[in-house]
């Protein structure tokens, strides 16, 4: 159980291992192109041999737990972590469960001796740019049409 001091109470943060689980979660909760870029069996596979970590925030005042927040990593050489996929639920957005599902990647890097966590981010995405930001991200770079619509990314970086 991880606190929470932004009007939720307590969240509950939990592995997943179903790759079904954290893609219909990341599609209700607003990535509605998530297949364009990933299939199922693709992360089920990642999921099973650890090269992708996943996990599933809660708010915990609400029956079994309400799943409000889903985020994965992808577990690279050297010590190198890159956010796969972030999704909060529109109901919870701005109130602390993005910045808490982070903490908790950068809590799990470096109990497992993890170097960095990186993210590419449309440049667009403001929220995300200054949820990034607020969390100890630093702009590492862009990279002109990196994404399938030909929009730019931003690649922030977290050292750990």
């Amino acid at each position: 159980m991880v606190e929470d001091i932004k009007k939720i109470g307590t969240l509950r943060i939990d592995m997943t291992q179903s790759a079904a689980t954290l893609l219909d979660l990341a599609h209700s909760m607003g990535l509605y192109d998530i297949q364009k870029w990933v299939s199922e069996e693709d992360v089920q596979q990642f999921l099973d041999t650890k090269k992708w970590i996943a996990f599933i925030a809660s708010d915990s005042e609400i029956g079994d737990g309400m799943p409000c927040g889903v985020v994965s990593i992808g577990i690279e050489e050297e010590g190198r972590l890159w956010i796969e996929l972030i999704a909060v639920d529109e109901t919870y957005r701005r109130r602390g469960v993005a910045t808490t599902l982070i903490n908790c990647l950068i809590k799990w890097g470096q109990t497992n001796k993890q170097r960095a966590l990186f993210v590419d981010v449309d440049d667009d995405n403001y929220p995300a740019v200054n949820l990034y930001k607020s969390t100890g991200f630093r702009q590492a770079g862009k990279i002109d049409e990196y994404y399938y619509d030909s929009s730019t990314a931003m690649v922030f970086v977290k050292k750990l």
